[in-house]
């Protein structure tokens, strides 16, 4: 199964998130081997289409959990950004989740989950997310986090192979 995305927009999303963007992936590769890979922030530009780049301000902690705090500009498409993210859920080999305190987004949102299925792992990515310029300006994000999205999901099925279901 190819990596199946899907964008909807959340009611009454003016506090948090307006959007929410679903990504799943069914792999052929043990959940371990997927949550340590996915978890490590060092491994983000190896999963990232080349026009999206992190440049890490601060060397990157060997061991994350709840509260680890990561700092980088963010590249794309000729736009520089800073962003600050906070692990806010971590739960080994079953989820994590991290939230961006600084950066483009008004809100920014982002849970990994692992589930184990027969003969390999669902991975399921849920981002909610808001803009400025709401709906007008996720005429352009969109199509690029689905873009990353899908370049990830193809490498990921290259390397580990992808199930049918």
């Amino acid at each position: 199964m190819s990596t199946v995305v899907s964008v909807q927009r959340l009611p009454g999303g003016k506090k948090r998130a307006q959007f929410r963007l679903v990504a799943r992936m069914q792999l052929a590769a043990e959940r371990e081997t997927l949550y340590r890979l996915l978890s490590d922030p060092r491994e983000l530009n190896g999963l990232t289409p080349a026009w999206f780049r992190l440049d890490f301000r601060d060397p990157v902690p060997d061991r994350i959990g709840v509260g680890t705090t990561l700092r980088y500009r963010l590249r794309t498409r000729g736009l520089v950004w800073r962003w600050e993210s906070r692990i806010d859920a971590w739960e080994p080999l079953d989820r994590f989740s991290y939230v961006q305190t600084r950066g483009p987004y008004r809100w920014f949102w982002h849970d990994h989950r692992f589930e184990p299925m027969e003969g390999g792992t669902a991975v399921t990515d849920v981002v909610d997310y808001s803009l400025w310029g709401g709906g007008l300006a996720n005429r352009i994000i969109e199509p690029w986090l689905r873009e990353i999205f899908a370049f990830r999901g193809r490498l990921l099925a290259g390397r580990f192979g992808a199930l049918a279901r």
